[in-house]
């Protein structure tokens, strides 16, 4: 018997038929089905783990630029002081021509006053952190916000104000510059900071020089001025908003 047995198992040997019975054609295709699904699942998986470190590495860049435009905020805002403290000292003399109440004595004696036409104050306002923001509003648009908007548009009209104050006061001091120039003997010597008799009795007398120191004056404390102080009051704001979001994150 046992022979029998040992031949028959040669047989199937020989034949490839000792391996575990073969499955039914339904059974073959719910295992594959089940396969498929498991990779499909594992897929998913991985691409949610990619996606959320993705998610938090974004939101960790955002928070740096956060930052970046905090800081770029209170340089401009400690800029901005230092500008108007300045400026407020030039509004004096401006206002001694326009009052009538300029002196030779303080115009020789006064380095400011004799410069009173001169030029202005130039701000430059802090952009850094706002171009890597508006990088990040390019490519990464899923974590733009209220705030990021906001931002945004904070940047965009005073950066426009501003440079439109500031061209308003060049236009008007290169007027001034080419009116002189073409018109009076002093301007020669003038430009080399030498202060003659004549551009004393023009600074003082003279009601074409009342007319454009009330005009710069204008532009100057009615226009820039004002909107270097409305950028600042914006500003503060805008880090404590900020600074509120990044204390959420």
């Amino acid at each position: 018997m046992i022979k029998f047995f040992r031949h028959i198992r040669q047989n199937l040997l020989a034949e490839g038929k000792t391996g575990k019975p073969a499955l039914p054609a339904g059974r073959y295709f719910k295992y594959a089905i089940g396969e498929i699904v498991l990779v499909v699942i594992g897929i998913l998986i991985a691409l949610q783990i990619n996606n959320w470190n993705e998610s938090r590495k974004q939101k960790q860049n955002l928070k740096v630029v956060y930052n970046i435009i905090i800081n770029d905020l209170e340089k401009d805002y400690i800029e901005i002081d230092s500008i108007l403290f300045n400026l407020k000292k030039r509004e004096g003399v401006l206002d001694k021509v326009i009052s009538k109440t300029l002196t030779k004595e303080y115009l020789l004696t006064h380095p400011a006053a004799t410069n009173m036409m001169t030029g202005y104050p130039d701000f430059s306002i802090q952009t850094r952190g706002y171009e890597l923001l508006k990088n990040i509003i390019l490519t990464e648009n899923n974590l733009t916000n209220d705030l990021d908007s906001e931002i945004s548009n904070f940047y965009k009209t005073n950066l426009l104000e501003i440079k439109l104050d500031q061209d308003f006061l060049s236009e008007e001091l290169k007027e001034n510059y080419t009116h002189w120039k073409s018109t009076y003997s002093w301007w020669p010597d003038y430009v080399d900071d030498v202060i003659t008799e004549d551009f004393v009795d023009y600074a003082i007398s003279s009601q074409d020089f009342r007319n454009r120191v009330a005009t710069f004056r204008m532009t100057l404390f009615r226009l820039y001025a004002p909107k270097l102080k409305e950028f600042q009051n914006e500003s503060k704001i805008l880090i404590d908003k900020i600074n509120l979001e990044l204390n959420q994150k």
